[in-house]
């Protein structure tokens, strides 16, 4: 468990297992959520969305943080793409 997640974003996604994806969860797939809590086992992370609240597995969770980039660091990313088309 890593607790400097929490306050982190991330980007809803599908998994299976514990601690259940449900169906009423798609709609969370790529929006961005705030991680809130990890349960007591320290195996589920509680992930604030904007109108509501799931529970997501971690480790799996680290593959979709949102990385903060700057505004300086975004546009060399566009720079470098066009220059690949």
């Amino acid at each position: 468990m890593d607790e400097d997640i929490i306050g982190k974003k991330i980007l809803g996604f599908q998994f299976t297992g514990g601690p259940g994806f449900v169906s009423s969860m798609k709609y969370l797939i790529g929006k961005e959520g705030t991680i809130a809590c990890f349960d007591s086992s320290g195996t589920i992370c509680s992930v604030q969305f904007e109108h509501s609240r799931w529970s997501y597995p971690y480790p799996e969770i680290l593959n979709h943080l949102v990385e903060d980039k700057t505004i300086e660091e975004l546009l060399n990313e566009i720079k470098q793409l066009n220059t690949q088309l």
